[in-house]
């Protein structure tokens, strides 16, 4: 059907590649339908994004395909159900909460049928009310432009026999684009063409058709852009041309002007009527409580009375306990600081003795210096005196001998 390479297309990255394994692979060792999700993280202008995969390898390839609808419609409730399950959380955190509903089915219909197949109908008439289906014709290059139409004409009249609800592409506030989306789902349901190549077709185009919504295509320029097409024995099919497939039509619709109509309407209508109807098969009980007897009354206000009474007991006790613990908290607060004060205290005290005794140690060093110095002093000068006392005596008697 071309679901990998639509895929691929469609968001014009690579998430199907060489490392992923094919659907054929996957359901080798498997006997029936297999319900596959995982997250891609693309980029789109800078802007990081987390695309929800949703895949169903297996579907219609088996003998007996009569549980695959089942499975598909438990898969669906079970993703409304953990939904459910969130906002009925009573401690739950808006900020971490997970989206977790489906937002849109890209329901592929086969172009070799002529109609609607009959597992495909069942298949859409019991997931239409759980999710936004959004009809495609796959491999549209093997059908011609008439039975493009005539099969375009034949889902529809299906659907509308069946009353299927497909996503019509609602207007949307944007005024300007009203014109515009209102001529892209007259397509419904697409047309695609998928898994083209990049070539450059330099003086190809000439005379090619230019992408355009107008009822009458123009002429396109000569140009050597590489364009996305497949190549066939009897000519080209271009991806991005509106003449030749929808994809870019789908691709405008579903992620430039209806993506977020796409969620609020899973949200508002999907997930609201699984809401309601849960609720409806599981209503919340509320227990009948029996009249009271005036003794019965008594007994339990008297019950209240003591329970209150105690309750406020235990509450001033409590506050009373508070108190006496904030008293000790401070009073042993106050004397750590007051035996904090005094052992600093003690210190400078001790330091300042330590101090004194080492300044009086210094005095009584100096004063035994000085006394020392002093002695020195007296002992030399006694000996000088004595010196000068002799030779004054020998002067006088040198005196007497002469004359």
């Amino acid at each position: 059907m071309g679901k990998t390479s639509t895929v691929n297309t469609l968001f014009k990255s690579d998430i199907y590649n060489e490392q992923f394994v094919s659907s054929t692979e996957r359901i080798a060792n498997s006997d029936s339908l297999i319900v596959q999700e995982f997250d891609v993280k693309l980029k789109e202008n800078e802007v990081p994004l987390i695309l929800r995969i949703i895949d169903c390898p297996g579907y219609g390839a088996f003998i007996d395909n009569s549980n695959q609808i089942k499975t598909i419609v438990s898969y669906l409730d079970g993703r409304h159900r953990r939904e459910f399950d969130q906002e009925m959380d009573i401690d739950r955190d808006l900020s971490k909460q997970k989206d977790e509903l489906v937002h849109c089915c890209l329901f592929f219909i086969s172009p070799n049928c002529r109609t609607v197949k009959e597992l495909d109908l069942e298949c859409l008439k019991a997931i239409h009310q759980k999710v936004n289906v959004v009809p495609i014709i796959a491999k549209a290059d093997s059908l011609t432009i008439e039975e493009r139409h005539d099969l375009r004409k034949e889902i529809i009249r299906v659907f509308d026999k069946n009353k299927i609800n497909v996503y019509a592409f609602p207007d949307t506030v944007d005024d300007s684009q009203a014109a515009l989306i209102r001529k892209m789902r007259r397509k419904s349901p697409f047309c695609i063409i998928s898994g083209g190549r990049m070539i450059d077709t330099g003086a190809e185009n000439l005379g090619k058709l230019k992408v355009t919504f107008d009822d009458k295509p123009e002429e396109s320029e000569t140009s050597s852009k590489p364009v996305n097409m497949r190549r066939y024995t009897f000519g080209t099919a271009e991806i991005e041309n509106d003449e030749h497939s929808d994809m870019r039509i789908l691709r405008h619709l579903l992620i430039q002007t209806h993506l977020n109509d796409l969620i609020k309407s899973t949200k508002n209508e999907k997930f609201g009527n699984f809401r309601v109807e849960w609720l409806t098969k599981h209503p919340i009980k509320i227990p009948e409580k029996k009249p009271e007897s005036t003794e019965e009354l008594k007994k339990r206000l008297d019950k209240e009375l003591k329970d209150e009474i105690l309750g406020h007991k235990e509450k001033l006790q409590k506050i009373q306990a508070d108190m006496e613990a904030v008293f000790q908290k401070k009073l042993q607060e106050r004397r750590i600081k007051i035996a904090e004060g005094e052992r600093k205290l003690d210190e400078m005290q001790k330091a300042h003795r330590d101090q004194m005794r080492d300044e009086e140690n210094v005095i009584a060093a100096k004063r035994t210096k000085i006394k020392k110095d002093l002695a020195a002093f007296e002992a030399e000068l006694i000996y000088t005196m004595n010196s000068d006392t002799k030779s004054e005596k020998k002067e006088k008697s040198g005196r007497r001998l002469f004359f």
